[in-house]
């Protein structure tokens, strides 16, 4: 298990608590996190305010950084070593674009196009 501040659905950010949920698998080409620092941006207030659609229960935070404790399969190990820090970017990217391909999925083009 994990510790993670759950969301239920309440418009009342007060209503939010620590938790104890299911520490999830990394899955191919993935790395598990464990997050030392995560910033709360003004699109996790909005879906908070359901001023966005967003499914509850959820843990919002995605602008992260942390240690490598787990591999996915697949997975470049040598990039991406067990205990190495990180920091992870809000973007889902593509994988496939030029940037991508680069190691720059902080600038993937499809994402910003």
């Amino acid at each position: 298990s994990m510790r993670a501040v759950l969301w239920h659905g309440d418009p009342d950010p007060a209503k939010m608590k620590v938790e104890s949920i299911q520490k999830p698998s990394p899955k191919k080409g993935e790395v598990l996190v464990k997050v030392r620092a995560c910033g709360v941006c003004h699109t996790d207030l909005h879906c908070i305010k359901k001023h966005l659609p967003f499914p509850s229960p959820a843990v919002f935070g995605h602008e992260i950084s942390g240690t490598v404790v787990e591999h996915g399969d697949g997975v470049n190990t040598s990039r991406l070593p067990l205990g190495g820090r990180v920091a992870c970017t809000f973007i889902m990217p593509c994988g496939s674009c030029f940037h991508c391909k680069r190691g720059e999925e902080d600038t993937c083009a499809p994402f910003f196009a």
